[in-house]
């Protein structure tokens, strides 16, 4: 009799800094309702993957559920992988973090189940040859990654009936191939689908293997799943299904699997991920050429198999097509290097053990990256990043009082090839980039664990021109049934294609424009406003040095501005002064004239501000004194304020208040970041921050100078 193993393997995730409502509604909706049917049939066996920041939540406030996975465990019929506590992308890790990761998790479940992990799930499928030594070195004896890796080496359908070992420096580890066409199928497909899939590569020898591991949220989170998986029964006609065949159908978890059959051989794969993953790591004109090349092989050559060697790009390079995701990956390595050489010196220090488990939390990948996910687009993710290295910054301090500042470093902190200073004091961190405009990048709130400045350039995007077809043919959506996360299309809101607007510069604090005559506050906040001078990306000239009381970072850069026919010479300084208490930045302009010629500029600093969200009353603008009323308060608000020496933001879910004073007037632009991206749920329309634009007529006589100063306070914001 013909027969074939199978391996069900579900990977259940919820990142840290997800919001608490989504945790219980995908307990309820995914987690639960998959294990009681799971529970009404005891001979299927399964692998499950938790991520720690989930299999936290579930112990806490669900404790029921744990127990059933114990007594799942205990009678064999479930197996827990390990992997990185807080879901991180391995590969992008300093080994020492790596480790902690893995043997944090491996802990947690041998804890909490008596389950020894054997093997674990990989972030996203994340996969380097490099990782064998350190996974290995963490008692991992195999891992999961998708039959694409194993294609991209070479080798076809027939070959991955199995598993194979692969070696890096004399360490072996097992590797498992995730096939794609079980990945599409279930769980939308009918279930005998499947059945008839095993049945085709079913044979008499019976030692084949299929293996179908996926998120498990596409059970009942995803769009329209939990009706077809639960109220449909999907799930309970496939175990049905199974149980039927069991004779040979013989569900087996990777382990079992793993003690009784040889591996196939032996494999060297290459950097890859999943498909999809690789093609959304490409830029934006790079992703559109390759959408076009594989579609024209599915339709014309497929059948050779020639898809299996077109390869997208590469999981690092989101750190490139994303500044702001290489901006938190750097930040992470800095404070990974702190944190690990502290612990090395003083390995039982109680808060140097909490820095290590902030350090870790800012490592969970999904703030890092995007695809049909939100990803680096969900503003709160980000904020969970920055939030978790600052704790493990102010937790270093606590052991290490020179962590506390003031200090100043000068080093090339974002790999772009160009120095940049990081300022420390003890409330306040900033890291100025002079190479890109002379701007600050990074304004940290110790005291409240803020970046001030994570807001989100609104990048161009692949989809993009997808939802201006989509609504240019003012097409209704067909209900065609059940589709992947990879084939729906919603658009959550009407005339979206209006608020699809790039920037043609990464957004920042004390950025210098020069403005066009016929520049408004619309055509600035489309971006197109005609910009004159040559400041705002170019290079500044710069010195710094520590005060008796503070620090101070001089910045200046000769340039020019067309003025009529003139291409004029002028001078930008602008000087940066943080007092030892750290509260606020003291901020000297002045603008100079080379020309012996009069010179009419309109001169505006941009700021940008990380507003917890848009629209609501926990967080808004104010502005205080007699010319002190706004129109709109709110972060989302297009306004222009003329005459205004003092503008603030109380954001009460921070517990921040930031405020500018300006000693020259100056004629407000504000407008906010507001970016179109694709989620699980449709394309939509999110709030990344807000951008103040202050700005002045100057009027400099022959080889003449204007000057302003600019203080921008921070504080804690009493509830």
């Amino acid at each position: 009799m013909k027969s074939i193993n199978l391996i069900f393997g579900v990977h259940n995730h919820q990142p840290v800094g997800n919001f608490d409502h989504i945790f219980e509604e995908s307990y309820q909706k995914a987690y639960l309702p998959f294990m009681q049917v799971l529970r009404r049939h005891p001979s299927i066996k399964m692998t499950f993957h938790y991520t720690g920041e989930l299999f936290r939540f579930l112990k806490e406030k669900h404790p029921d559920f744990v127990g059933y996975l114990q007594e799942m465990v205990s009678r064999s019929q479930i197996e827990i992988m390990t992997g990185g506590f807080y879901e991180p992308i391995l590969a992008i890790l300093p080994d020492d973090d790596k480790l902690a990761q893995i043997e944090k998790l491996t802990n947690f479940i041998k804890e909490t189940t008596s389950c020894q992990p054997r093997g674990m799930w990989l972030a996203e499928r994340i996969w380097e040859p490099h990782l064998v030594k350190p996974l290995q070195e963490a008692k991992v004896e195999y891992v999961v990654v998708d039959d694409y890796h194993f294609k991209s080496a070479g080798l076809n359908e027939e070959d991955l009936l199995g598993y194979y070992i692969s070696e890096e420096q004399g360490r072996s580890l097992a590797m498992f191939p995730i096939s794609q066409k079980l990945r599409y199928m279930i769980p939308f497909a009918l279930p005998e689908k499947t059945i008839e899939y095993c049945a085709q590569l079913a044979d008499e020898v019976g030692d084949r293997l299929l293996v179908i591991a996926d998120d498990g949220e596409k059970f009942g989170v995803w769009p329209q799943t939990y009706h077809s998986v639960y109220e449909e029964q999907w799930l309970e006609r496939f175990f049905k299904l199974l149980e039927e065949n069991s004779a040979w159908i013989k569900t087996t978890t990777f382990s079992e699997y793993l003690d009784g059959h040889k591996a196939r051989g032996r494999v060297y794969l290459p950097c890859a991920s999943y498909s999809e993953m690789l093609e959304w790591s490409l830029p934006e004109q790079a992703q559109e050429n390759y959408e076009n090349v594989v579609e024209r092989i599915k339709h014309n050559f497929d059948e050779a198999g020639y898809l299996q060697f077109i390869k997208g790009g590469f999981w690092r390079n989101f750190l490139v097509k994303y500044p702001e995701a290489n901006n938190m990956h750097k930040k992470m390595l800095e404070v990974s290097r702190k944190v690990n050489a502290a612990l090395k010196k003083n390995p039982g220090a109680s808060s140097l053990a909490q820095a290590q488990d902030h350090l870790l939390a800012a490592q969970c990948n999904d703030g890092y990256w995007h695809g049909v996910f939100g990803g680096l687009y969900m503003s709160h993710l980000r904020r969970s990043v920055y939030e978790n290295l600052i704790k493990a910054e102010n937790k270093l301090a606590e052991s290490m009082p020179a962590e506390v500042g003031p200090t100043l470093q000068e080093e090339d902190y974002n790999n772009d090839g160009r120095q940049e200073i990081i300022a420390t004091t003890e409330k306040v961190k900033c890291y100025l980039a002079p190479g890109v405009g002379g701007k600050i990048s990074e304004i940290d709130w110790r005291p409240q664990n803020f970046n001030c400045l994570n807001v989100l350039t609104r990048h161009k995007e692949a989809y993009h021109k997808k939802i201006i077809d989509f609504i240019g043919k003012q097409s209704k959506q067909q209900d065609n049934g059940l589709k992947t996360i990879h084939e729906q299309f919603r658009v959550k809101e009407k005339n979206l294609d209006k608020y699809l607007k790039y920037d043609w510069y990464e957004r920042g604090f004390l950025i210098d424009h020069f403005l066009s005559d016929w520049a408004d506050l619309e055509s600035f906040a489309n971006c197109n406003f005609g910009e004159k001078g040559d400041f705002v990306t170019q290079p500044f000239d710069y010195r710094h040095r520590q005060l008796p009381d503070g620090l101070e970072i001089a910045l200046s850069r000769t340039g020019h501005v067309w003025v009529d026919s003139l291409f004029a010479a002028i001078k930008v300084e602008k000087t940066i002064k943080i007092p030892q208490g750290g509260q606020e930045l003291e901020i000297t302009q002045v603008i100079s004239s080379l020309e012996n010629t009069e010179l009419k500029l309109r001169y505006g600093t941009e700021f940008c501000f990380a507003g917890t969200t848009g629209h609501d009353d926990g967080c808004f603008y104010y502005a205080p004194g007699p010319a002190g009323t706004l129109t709109n308060k709110y972060m989302d608000s297009l306004e222009e304020n003329e005459e205004l020496s003092e503008l603030g933001i109380k954001d009460y879910f921070t517990k921040l208040e930031a405020i500018w004073r300006f000693s020259n007037p100056a004629t407000l632009w504000r407008f906010p970041l507001e970016t179109v991206s694709q989620s699980e749920s449709g394309f939509e329309r999110s709030y990344q921050g807000s951008v103040i634009l202050a700005q002045w007529q100057l009027v400099l006589p022959p080889q003449g100078q204007w000057r302003n100063r600019i203080i921008f306070r921070m504080q804690d914001l009493e509830a």
